[in-house]
């Protein structure tokens, strides 16, 4: 028993050691120090649990060994062990509760930034792994930083979510731009409210006191072109939006090979938030942009930018504003034997270079390219410069089809410099029939008469035969009468039409069907018009605010938006207690129904009923009047009522209130607004008109003012030249005991006095405080200065053919145009008006009315030109109108007048030149103009260097000129030379014939080959050959029996050879008989 007892003990003092130690430890990892704290608070929830469970093995561990080891031990002694494990396990789990509890609760808390300063004027904050996402942001601008008050500011949120599910936010504040004084400091507040912080986390960023507020520019618009009247283009940059004011900008332009600076303007505009926007401009020539890769280049460089920034444009860039577009291109016809025209039409295009091809594909479809010559013409492009600076040009190309032409379908090819492929139109296949389009739908507009006006509009159809029907209601029985309206297109064989009908409006009428037959289609088509009638839309009744008894009273109940015009409106009451009664308009004893005034507007009407009465305590007290409006697209009618009438009793009796000898009080007139013409124009005459109405009694006084755009004062009008202000006539209304009256104002409008300007009609009558005033609101006056097109120059001039110079005159109103016509002469300063007379003869003007009331005509000049006077003259068409301040021109330019040089045919020579024989050389000259021409015969001996001018003598005749005039105004005549040939002098020799004239620089002449004179020789009749040459003769020769014998000199054909008078010879045999044959020459003339 006893080392039983001593094993207890022992026992029990290591367990109770076991347990002290426990709890020591337990004691220290708790309570401890932070050094020991601080590392379990780094554990994450993973490392937590896992320690929870290492610690219950270790003590279970533990507790097993114990009993296993020791298992004499008591109860007690037991129990004491397992409560120490409890313990320490409660105290383990509590300690890494704890530590998992702060873990969990430190997370997640957002991590706010600091606030960023962007360049473009806004601030942002970033606030990092936060979670839930429920977050607000808030800002505030506080100037200067000492000021109490916060402006707050507009924000944007951006949010991510991170991949262990927080989240990041960052907030931006709006623009400060026109919230901030930029020349003192502020402070830009943000706030972060968040459910894991306890409190709003402020942050705040304050400028620097010498920095400001900087602001970088902005670019809202890319870089813009336009067109300058000269051909120049206008570049231009915008930047707005910046602080402070000064910036570099540049310009250069890069040729591909070179690159240059451009001067450029700048105009700056200060901004109500004292910032900054500048405007850039240079300009550049227009033919710099036939050049595709020519390209413009704008850079800026502003003290809130790291680097210069630039933009840039080349011709070819897809914001490049001119490129060419083909509006119009005319279908093939193609008829054998007539001439087809085929036009393309580019336009809206700059600069003016462009080319302009034409291909054809033929019954195989191969694309064959078409050029100028005996099948096809091409005519000479002519570039037409528009108001907006660009151009258009039709090509047009001619040819006569036959019954074998290969021509199915042309097809027009257009290149310029802004495109990177040419681009194309093609007439498609061609054809001997063109089915008409409709592209539009059928129109119609309400007459004044109240008929419906219906057109459709049916284009480029041929043969012109069309048949349009036009027919109405759901069976489209009931035939309508048309009237059609043909066009034709100059030098096009398509034909457009107008077909119009009327009708009066008739619910029952629509749809309307518009049919249309051609012989080019298949079958008929249509296009119809359904209507659907449109409900009138009837307002409240309009009460007066305050009603008195015996006082007159105007109920107004506006209708409008409806199609027809057989409205009905009628008015009833329903007394207090009482049964609805209807008001009779016919009787005007108490109540009165003025006609109803229908206004057109829109295509749709409007008007306004009213009711005209004089309210009694008696009878109207309480009472509610009906307003009740029938038309036939309202089923059933529409009523408006009002609330029961409630009165002011007026003092004294009625009947008896002193006032007037009808017993009714002072009445206050009721005044309308001003009606105002649609449309003003320039120096169209047009009334203002008031209508005053309701008034007790007729001592009404009305004045017009006018109010100036942009001025502060308002002008009384009086009567004069300019204004009119007929006198107010009183009417009296004697179913109310009231006056009625228009006031009007007549005036002459002028853009620069009446556009913007503001009429006001005051009215004053003894019943008002004060004066009632009404307003035009500001008027638009609508002047139409003219548009001038270029002037249209033939293509060719020549001298002494008529031509016409025609500039067309458009857009203008009103008619009162003048044109004058000038003519600068080349090299001198002044300029001379021309006036009609022999040899200038100036058309009059005919106007021509457009759709939108615009006037145009065509101003032409007739001349005949001369050389002298119009080469090199500029031509000037002056137009002068009311719209314009000083009067516009157009210029043709430096005419290039056509004078016609001289056509030199050759020199006619005889055939055969003889001595002593006199002959003539001719030289026709023809086609010049003018006829001042000079003709001088030259001579240049054979063997010499020198050309001598021959003058009429002795052996040289020289004949007078003689010019003839033929049919195209040109002359021709024939030069004469007449001379005598010598041998010695002329053969070999070469005449010339030179020619001057003004429109040749240096003269032109005709030579002829070296003469060939041939010398006649006296020989002895013999029939025997003499030195190698063959004489015949026929009969006895004459005296002396001699015949001429005429001898070649040696040529390039052989050698010498002897003719007989007779004709025949022999040919040279030998040396021997050539030297007989010249000493047989040497007797000849020493006989002569």
């Amino acid at each position: 028993m006893t080392p039983r007892i001593s094993d207890n003990k022992y026992s029990f003092t290591k367990a109770q050691w076991s347990i002290r130690r426990s709890q020591r430890i337990c004691t220290k990892s708790i309570w401890g120090s932070e050094a020991a704290i601080n590392p379990l608070l780094k554990f994450s929830s993973r490392a937590a649990l896992s320690l929870l469970i290492t610690v219950l093995a270790t003590i279970v561990f533990a507790f097993s060994f114990y009993c296993h080891f020791f298992p004499d031990l008591s109860v007690k002694h037991r129990v004491a062990v397992g409560v120490a494990s409890f313990l320490t396990v409660f105290l383990a789990a509590g300690a890494i509760f704890l530590v998992y509890h702060h873990r969990h609760k430190k997370r997640n808390i957002p991590r706010v930034r600091e606030i960023t300063r962007c360049g473009d004027g806004t601030f942002s904050l970033d606030v990092d792994r936060f979670a839930p996402k429920d977050i607000s942001f808030s800002w505030h601008l506080i100037q200067p930083p000492s000021s109490t008050e916060k402006q707050q500011l507009e924000s944007t949120l951006i949010m991510s979510e991170n991949q262990d599910g927080t989240f990041n936010a960052t907030s931006t504040c709006d623009n400060l731009r026109g919230k901030v004084n930029v020349t003192q400091p502020y402070t830009i507040q943000a706030a972060v409210t968040h459910r894991k912080l306890k409190q709003p986390v402020c942050n705040e960023w304050t400028s620097d006191p010498q920095d400001g507020y900087k602001l970088r520019p902005i670019v809202t618009r890319p870089l813009q072109l336009s067109l300058c009247d000269p051909g120049e283009v206008l570049c231009s940059l915008n930047l707005e939006s910046f602080y402070p004011k000064h910036i570099d900008i540049s310009w250069s332009c890069d040729t591909g090979q070179s690159q240059k600076n451009i001067s450029s303007q700048e105009k700056y505009q200060e901004n109500p938030d004292q910032s900054y926007n500048a405007e850039s401009a240079c300009k550049i020539p227009g033919d710099s942009l036939n050049d595709p890769e020519f390209k413009v280049i704008v850079r800026w460089k502003h003290e809130t930018m790291e680097d210069w920034e630039s933009r840039e444009l080349r011709v070819r860039d897809p914001g490049f504003p001119w490129r060419p577009n083909i509006t119009d291109m005319s279908p093939l016809i193609v008829q054998s034997n007539q001439q087809t025209m085929v036009k393309c039409t580019v336009s809206g295009y700059f600069p003016d270079v462009l080319t302009v091809m034409w291909f054809m594909k033929n019954a195989r479809q191969e694309t064959i390219p078409v050029s100028n010559g005996s099948k096809y013409e091409i005519l000479e492009i002519s570039q037409e410069k528009m108001s907006d600076n660009t151009y258009t040009c039709t090509s047009t190309l001619c040819f006569t089809p036959t019954s074998n032409s290969e021509e199915q379908e042309f097809i027009c090819r257009v290149s310029h410099p802004s495109l990177e492929e040419p681009i194309e139109r093609s007439t498609g296949p061609a054809r001997t029939k063109v089915s008409p389009t409709v592209t539009e739908p059928i129109k119609f507009s309400l007459c004044e008469s109240g008929d419906v006006l219906c057109s459709l509009y049916v284009s480029k159809f041929y043969p012109q035969n069309i048949n349009i029907t036009w027919t109405s209601g759901r069976d489209q029985i009931n035939k309508i009468k048309a009237v059609e309206k043909f066009i034709q297109i100059r030098d096009e064989k398509t034909y457009d039409a107008i077909s119009e009908c009327r009708i009066k409006w008739d619910q029952s009428l629509f749809p309307l069907r518009v049919t249309w037959k051609h012989e080019s289609m298949e079958k008929p088509e249509y296009k119809e018009l359904e209507i659907t009638a449109c409900a009138p839309r009837v307002g409240d009744i309009i009460v007066p605010g305050q009603l008195q008894c015996n006082q007159l009273a105007i109920l107004q109940c506006e209708i409008s938006a409806f199609y027809l015009d057989n409205l009905t409106v009628t008015w009833s009451k329903i007394q207090k207690g009482k049964e609805e009664e209807t008001i009779d308009s016919q009787s005007k004893e108490k109540y009165y129904i003025p006609d109803l005034a229908y206004k057109k507007q829109d295509n749709t009407y409007n008007c306004t009923a009213r009711l005209v009465f004089i309210p009694s305590y008696d009878l109207d007290l309480g009472a509610v009047f009906i307003c009740k409006v029938q038309h036939p697209n309202l089923e059933p009618q529409i009523e408006r009522r009002t609330k029961p009438l409630q009165l002011d009793q007026a003092p004294g009796k009625p009947g008896d209130t002193g006032k007037n000898p009808q017993g009714i009080n002072d009445s206050p007139p009721h005044v309308d607004d001003i009606i105002v013409p649609r449309q003003l124009q320039c120096n169209q005459s047009y009334t203002l008109q008031c209508q005053i109405s309701g008034f007790y009694p007729d001592n009404l006084t009305v004045t017009w003012l006018k109010h100036h755009k942009g001025e502060e004062e308002t002008i009384q009008l009086q009567s004069n030249e300019r204004y009119q202000i007929p006198a107010l006539q009183h009417v009296k209304q004697w179913w109310t005991h009231t006056y009625r009256c228009t006031a009007s104002l007549v005036s002459i409008p002028s853009y620069e006095s009446d556009d913007g300007a503001e009429f006001i009609c005051r009215v004053e009558h003894p019943s008002l405080k004060g004066a009632i005033e009404k307003r035009t609101g500001p008027l638009n006056v609508k002047d139409f200065p003219p548009r001038l097109g270029d002037i249209i120059v033939p293509r060719q001039l020549q001298c002494n053919q008529s031509y016409t110079l025609q500039c067309q005159i458009s857009g203008f109103y009103p008619d009162n145009l003048t044109v004058t016509w000038l003519k600068h002469h080349k090299g001198e300063e002044e300029t001379i008006q021309l006036q009609s007379n022999e040899r200038y003869q100036i058309s009059d003007l005919r106007h021509e009315k457009q759709r939108d009331h615009t006037y145009r005509c065509t101003a032409s000049l007739v001349s005949i030109p001369s050389y002298e006077s119009d080469d090199g003259a500029v031509f000037i068409c002056r137009v002068e109108h009311p719209s314009l301040k000083e009067p516009i021109e157009k210029r043709t330019g430096p005419l290039n007048v056509k004078d016609f040089p001289p056509r030199l045919g050759d020199i006619i020579v005889p055939r055969q030149l003889q001595c002593n024989q006199s002959y003539t050389l001719q030289c026709q000259i023809s086609g010049f103009y003018p006829d001042n021409l000079t003709v001088t015969w030259l001579k240049h001996h054979k063997g010499e260097e020198e050309t001598i001018q021959l003058q009429s003598n002795e052996r040289y005749q020289i004949s007078d000129l003689r010019h003839e005039k033929q049919r195209d105004h040109t002359y021709r005549c024939t030069a004469r030379l007449v001379s005598t040939p010598s041998y010695e002098s002329d053969d070999g020799a070469v005449f010339i014939c030179r020619v001057e004239h003004p429109s040749l620089k240096p003269p032109i002449e005709k030579r002829t080959k070296p003469l060939n004179v041939k010398v006649p020789m006296v020989r002895e009749r013999s029939p025997q050959p003499v030195g190698g040459f063959q004489a015949a003769g026929a009969g006895g020769g004459g005296a002396g029996g001699l015949e001429s014998v005429a001898l070649e000199v040696p040529g390039s054909s052989g050698g010498p050879r002897v003719a007989t008078g007779n004709g025949n010879g022999g040919d040279v045999g030998s040396f021997m008989s050539f030297l007989q044959g010249l000493l047989r020459l040497g007797r000849f003339h020493q006989g002569v």
